[in-house]
């Protein structure tokens, strides 16, 4: 491949930023990719190569889904401790990756979900015309805290279970 380079620094920024949003203009213009074309061509190559894949935002508009950022995953959280530039913890990050991979080896159909003011659910789990389960994905609820403000941020007045991510995996 002519511009295996680019191909590398762009497998390595999106497994290093793995369960962030990006849009493949910032990646062409952080990575100095000639164009977006080219960059979404490098993705797909990537994603065939089961390296990474990504996700969309949620919206009952498909323009707005399609025009919104993306959400980026590795399929291996084996490759993201490889290969990751590190400067600090991120297990909560690396368990929200874990749920992807459970939802694509589920089958699922999955999207994240951002409120108008910029409060996020991690996956919002669609079957038919209906979404059907909101999942957020948080390294350690033990603390009222971070329970009080995961559940309010995120779900409003609706009913949260709590489950550890374990127990979720083996249902």
């Amino acid at each position: 491949m002519r511009y295996a380079k680019k191909l590398h620094d762009l497998g390595l920024y999106l497994i290093t930023n793995h369960s962030n949003e990006f849009s493949y203009t910032r990646l062409k213009n952080a990575l100095e990719f000639k164009s977006v074309h080219t960059v979404e061509n490098y993705t797909d190559y990537l994603n065939e190569a089961f390296l990474v894949f990504s996700t969309e935002r949620f919206s009952q508009k498909v323009k707005e889904q399609m025009k919104s950022p993306k959400k980026v995953y590795a399929y291996d959280t084996g490759v993201i401790n490889a290969v990751k530039f590190k400067t600090a913890p991120d297990e909560g990050r690396l368990i929200e990756n874990m749920a992807a991979i459970e939802l694509l080896r589920r089958g699922k159909e999955f999207y994240y979900y951002k409120t108008r003011d910029g409060k996020e659910v991690d996956f919002t789990v669609k079957e038919g015309l209906k979404v059907r389960q909101l999942l957020q994905v948080c390294y350690n609820i033990d603390n009222d805290k971070t329970k009080k403000r995961e559940a309010k941020e995120t779900f409003g007045g609706r009913e949260i279970q709590y489950l550890p991510l374990w127990k979720w995996l083996v249902k």
